[in-house]
């Protein structure tokens, strides 16, 4: 799986050499304030520590969350592309239908969640 999270948009290459191109259209989300400084502390402490094996400066923290937060393949096939869980949220496994997690409640608790993927048809 190749794809950069400009857009949601990447490529799935088959060990076959088939390559099934994905495309799907999305609403762009705005980041708030909090999220937004939680991505800069997050971007300030990973050039504190390792700007000596950066090839260059950071890019600031873009105004909108990209098109998806990371792509996992599963064993059989299967494909997730995980957009942007709720805040404080952090997904830790999948099955077919269900997610789990771990979230931070409002006062920095953490707590085991689980969530069902809706059947959509597809």
């Amino acid at each position: 799986m190749i794809g950069v999270s400009d857009a949601y948009r990447f490529e799935i290459r088959n060990p076959d050499g088939t390559v099934v191109h994905v495309r799907m259209e999305w609403a762009p989300v705005v980041l708030d304030a909090d999220e937004k400084a939680e991505w800069q502390a997050l971007l300030d402490w990973q050039w504190e520590r390792q700007r000596e094996f950066m090839a260059g400066e950071m890019e600031p923290v873009p105004d909108r969350k990209p098109a998806y937060h990371r792509m996992i393949g599963g064993l059989d096939g299967t494909m997730w592309v995980q957009r942007h869980a709720p805040v404080g949220t952090r997904i830790m496994a999948f099955s077919v239908d269900t997610l789990w997690g771990v979230r931070q409640g409002d006062l920095g608790e953490h707590y085991a969640v689980r969530l069902r993927v809706p059947d959509t048809g597809g």
